[in-house]
């Protein structure tokens, strides 16, 4: 059967790894060039319901599939948006673990790192990945 196959929901097996939160099955199908077969937006409709439910298991399957952490909602929100709106630092810790960036505006403009201008512990959290990221550069 080819990994691309659909169930008769429309479902691939990759995706169906992901929602199943079955991070083995996700590692050897990304080894296998597997990729989810979604648009962007529903990916990051889901990923930012995984933070919003703090579902950190689902979110690293997210994650160890390959997708960009920093795809965008049709409000063009990300995942950091999100936690950093919620104020869960446990979640913005793991999402930079993760490559997400809190340097993405939305619609209206505005970057995570705007949301959490006057959160001096969020800032926090975000300042040694910028300090490190970019005196590599």
């Amino acid at each position: 059967m080819s990994p691309y196959h659909k169930d008769r929901f429309g479902n691939c097996p990759m995706y169906l790894a992901i929602k199943n939160r079955q991070c083995h099955a996700v590692k050897l199908l990304s080894l296998e060039g597997v990729t989810v077969r979604l648009q962007t937006v529903r990916i990051a409709m889901e990923m930012i319901q995984a933070v919003q439910n703090r579902d950190y298991p689902l979110l690293r399957a997210w994650f160890l599939s390959g997708v960009d952490m920093d795809a965008k909602d049709y409000n063009e929100r990300t995942v950091m948006h999100e936690a950093v709106y919620l104020g869960d630092k446990s979640m913005i810790g793991r999402l930079l673990e993760y490559g997400a960036k809190p340097l993405e505006r939305y619609v209206w403009g505005q970057t995570a790192m705007d949301y959490a201008q006057n959160d001096t512990t969020i800032m926090a959290l975000f300042e040694p990945f910028f300090t490190m990221r970019l005196s590599a550069v």
